[in-house]
């Protein structure tokens, strides 16, 4: 089996897991970031499953109320295959999903705390689940809403939630967002929440760096940094640019993220009225 086969079996392999960070015998980190401290970005939430209890099966979040974290729609469901194909090149992959929400009690949350693996100063569990109805199980419209239990409280901060876009708003290619997280990183043994600086790219300049022919990006998609980024563990993650939540991190493009591949986002600005739906559905 060539290495490139063996990459794209990878792949295909971890669209299917619930959680993008999990990852057999590594800890979910961000790549190429820097240390920062949750005082600075207090939105910042990690959350979790219960029934996958290591710490690689966790993503990013966003807190946008008190009651309310924005995430990747994977990392509240469950998807299976249920159609399978060939492509020209005659690999075999799934081309269709069906997906369902876990059960909101398996879905934890903890914000408060600048290193991933220490219990955090707000540890809350989901109360109710939504993800966006156009969520094909890989990366189309890869959006999900969590609301707490309980409102979030740290007392060190008053500006807690990350303000939302307007839907005329947009990034454009050259801009420098940055993106937030736990995920898998080039610093082994660190565990502390980390934040990269990535140039916002147009899709024709991401599909060039993926050379994508079969599949190309769509409006809902935002693609960003060619070297560092989002890698296993991140999804989820926010994509901020002008102190706003412009993304949402669905899952790094290669199985390496030392690779020079831009990390794709969900473009938030364009599911603002499913947005709205969902706070007042929930």
């Amino acid at each position: 089996m060539n290495i490139l086969l063996s990459k794209i079996i990878l792949l295909t392999f971890t669209i299917n897991l619930v959680f993008v960070g999990i990852d057999a015998g590594k800890k979910p980190r961000i790549y190429y970031g820097e240390n920062a401290d949750i005082k600075d970005y207090p939105y910042m939430a990690i959350v979790g499953s219960k029934i996958h209890t290591d710490n690689s099966s966790r993503c990013g979040g966003t807190i946008i109320h008190r009651k309310f974290v924005v995430t990747a729609a994977r990392c509240i469901s469950k998807c299976t295959c249920i159609e399978e194909a060939a492509n020209r090149k005659k690999i075999v992959k799934c081309v269709r999903y069906s997906c369902k929400l876990v059960e909101p009690g398996t879905i934890w949350v903890r914000a408060g705390s600048t290193f991933g693996h220490q219990r955090a100063i707000q540890n809350d569990e989901a109360s109710k689940l939504i993800y966006h109805p156009l969520y094909d199980g890989k990366h189309r419209f890869d959006v999900g809403l969590i609301k707490l239990k309980n409102a979030i409280d740290i007392p060190y901060t008053k500006a807690l939630p990350l303000k939302l876009p307007r839907p005329r708003d947009v990034i454009n290619s050259t801009a420098t967002a940055f993106t937030l997280g736990w995920g898998l990183t080039d610093k082994p043994t660190n565990n502390v929440l980390q934040k990269a600086n990535l140039e916002i790219l147009s899709n024709d300049q991401c599909e060039w760096h993926m050379n994508l022919t079969e599949s190309p990006l769509e409006d809902s998609h935002v693609c960003a940094g060619d070297s560092g980024g989002i890698c296993f563990g991140d999804a989820g993650a926010p994509l901020i640019y002008d102190n706003k939540l412009h993304g949402i991190a669905t899952f790094p493009i290669s199985v390496d993220c030392e690779s020079e591949m831009p990390s794709l986002f969900l473009r938030l600005p364009l599911v603002l009225d499913w947005l709205a739906y969902a706070l007042i559905y929930l």
